[in-house]
């Protein structure tokens, strides 16, 4: 079972997160060129998909 951040509680992994950059479109654009040269992995902690890790792709 996955575990859900709350409102009230902080991660234990937050250092982990790469929550980029503030507004819908712009993270929608920096979600996009990101998933080409990494890969969108779930945080332990919390269970948000905030952590980003390299593949290998061309930058």
């Amino acid at each position: 079972m996955t575990q859900t951040r709350t409102t009230k509680t902080r991660c234990p992994d937050e250092a982990f997160h790469q929550e980029g950059p503030p507004g819908y479109l712009a993270r929608k654009e920096w979600a996009r060129k990101l998933s080409l040269t990494h890969t969108q992995q779930q945080c332990p902690g919390c269970g948000l998909w905030v952590i980003w890790e390299r593949t290998g792709g061309t930058t």
